[in-house]
């Protein structure tokens, strides 16, 4: 999964470079922050399992932190006070339980064994917003641009989601010792983070509240008994960045056509000023949905086997409403920002011929990679295998 993943990851950061490039001129520092994330990320993913692993990966979260400042805006650097109240004890807690565990190798005795499962609990939710703590979550969103937001919830959130399955590989015990635990922080995400972004009118923190849904049904497939199942978490990872790419980067384009953020209380008709955009916008709501053809489709309908199995009848009926509610969400969201016609009387310039390229060839990735699935689960069947490799030669 790690170097299939990897190669997602910074397929994605290098869309938010583009982007960023092309509409607009962030200071130096943010590119500096912008290359240490992709990078740290990255080698993260690779270097995954290990102390060093997790060290790196905690170098990229911390350079997310000082992405987020070099927005260079009075909004970003309160955002970032506020997250970083959740971003630093959150890499603690993580690393700490990790030690205690010595990153899967040993099943420490009572009461070490629970305090390092309440310090994982405890890091992981931090750092994802799950439900109860997703305070940092929306001003961020509010406060950084849609490539910034590419970097930090479409990179460093995808790894973070990757460490959790990881950890779920190297000490199973962690979730099955203590699965109504790990089953009530999902309820609580999939209800939560949906109820959040259908009450929210900015289309940014509307699109940041799909991640606790999409960390929570991930979760749901970690504690499936069945490894097929399981399979869902290494499809919904590459599809969940990709699909992020996708919804943010055309809200980047969106804002620059605007020259204000998107709002659905303030924001009409934006789809005849930025066609492209609004239809990569709702190629990668389709996808974020599960609809076909997309990684989402193929790792939706395993995350409704995976409820049935860790929760039965009663947590697929929340799944079902959490996904109806962001359906709901996302329909109202276009029809009111993207459809219907412009309040601006003069016409607009076009988007950058490049930021229109970067979309239309997300917007063929995230469909293109739905069309072969498994790619990209972790071990992908022999004949796969040998029509990849004999399409390589």
């Amino acid at each position: 999964m790690d170097l299939r993943l990897s190669g997602s990851l910074l397929l994605v950061g290098l869309v938010a470079l583009a982007l960023a490039a092309t509409l607009r001129r962030p200071r130096a520092d943010w590119w500096a922050w912008a290359i240490v994330v992709i990078a740290a990320t990255v080698a993260g993913r690779v270097l995954g399992g290990s102390p060093v692993g997790a060290g790196v990966s905690a170098v990229g979260e911390i350079a997310a932190l000082g992405l987020l400042l070099a927005e260079g805006t009075g909004q970003a650097r309160a955002a970032a006070r506020v997250w970083s109240l959740a971003l630093v004890p959150g890499i603690v807690a993580v690393i700490a339980g990790f030690v205690l565990i010595d990153f899967g190798r040993i099943h420490p005795a009572a009461p070490w064994d629970v305090i390092a499962v309440g310090l994982v609990v405890l890091g992981f939710a931090l750092k994802l917003a799950l439900i109860p703590l997703y305070f940092w979550l929306a001003p961020v969103a509010r406060a950084a641009s849609g490539a910034t937001l590419i970097l930090i919830l479409g990179v460093v959130d995808t790894g973070v989601v990757a460490d959790l399955a990881e950890a779920a590989e190297a000490a199973p015990w962690i979730f099955t010792d203590h699965l109504a635990l790990w089953r009530a922080i999902a309820a609580l995400s999939l209800i939560g983070g949906a109820g959040l972004a259908l009450a929210e009118t900015d289309l940014k923190a509307i699109v940041a509240f799909t991640g606790p849904v999409d960390a929570a049904l991930m979760l749901l497939a970690l504690l499936a008994p069945d490894a097929e199942t399981r399979n869902a978490v290494a499809v919904g990872l590459v599809g969940h960045a990709l699909t992020l790419a996708a919804l943010y980067g055309a809200v980047a384009v969106g804002e620059d056509g605007l020259g204000a953020s998107l709002s659905i209380e303030t924001t009409r008709g934006l789809a005849g000023r930025r066609p492209v955009a609004s239809g990569v916008f709702m190629v990668g709501a389709a996808a974020l949905l599960g609809l076909p053809p997309s990684l989402g489709f193929s790792a939706h309908w395993r995350f409704f086997q995976a409820a049935l199995e860790v929760g039965g009848p009663t947590l697929v009926t929340l799944v079902f409403v959490a996904v109806a509610v962001l359906l709901l969400t996302f329909v109202r969201a276009i029809h009111r920002i993207w459809l219907g016609p412009s309040e601006e009387a003069a016409a607009a310039r076009p988007a950058p011929v490049v930021a229109r390229a970067v979309l239309v060839a997300v917007a063929i990735v995230v469909i293109a990679t739905g069309l072969t699935p498994r790619l990209f689960e972790t071990a992908p069947p022999p004949h796969v295998l040998a029509l990849v490799e004999g399409a390589a030669r």
